[in-house]
């Protein structure tokens, strides 16, 4: 019990501070919150992109689904093995900056830090 304390304070510190962007291709003109959240689940048919950064990934899902990341990766496999859909894609923010330019139906979560000039669209940050 005390190690999974310990852990779990160091994990808060190791993400603290730390934001995510919600981030699409600049022809997305219009996304709301709803939409976003479909997507994430797989409802929709957008490419879905994370970050190699796990902590960032933690707070996008966690706000905006109300789910652990855990969760979320385990029902992505659910629906991987179900042939219902692919796991989203982790890539570090260099790579999915050029993937989420190139591919115009993508949308994904990076560090907030990472995409200020990067020419995507940021739908919004979370901290």
């Amino acid at each position: 019990m005390k190690r999974l304390l310990i852990l779990i304070f160091v994990l808060s510190l190791l993400s603290f501070g730390q934001k995510a962007a919600i981030v699409v291709n600049p022809s997305i003109k219009d996304i709301k919150k709803e939409e976003i959240k479909d997507i994430l689940l797989g409802m929709k048919r957008n490419k879905v992109i994370l970050s190699k950064d796990k902590a960032v990934n933690e707070i996008a899902i966690e706000k905006l689904l109300g789910i652990s990341y855990e969760n979320f990766r385990v029902y992505w496999l659910e629906r991987a093995l179900a042939g219902e859909g692919n796991l989203p894609k982790e890539m570090n923010y260099k790579e999915a900056i050029k993937e989420i330019k190139r591919n115009k139906k993508a949308i994904g979560i990076l560090p907030a830090e990472k995409v200020k000039s990067s020419g995507l669209r940021v739908i919004m940050v979370i901290d």
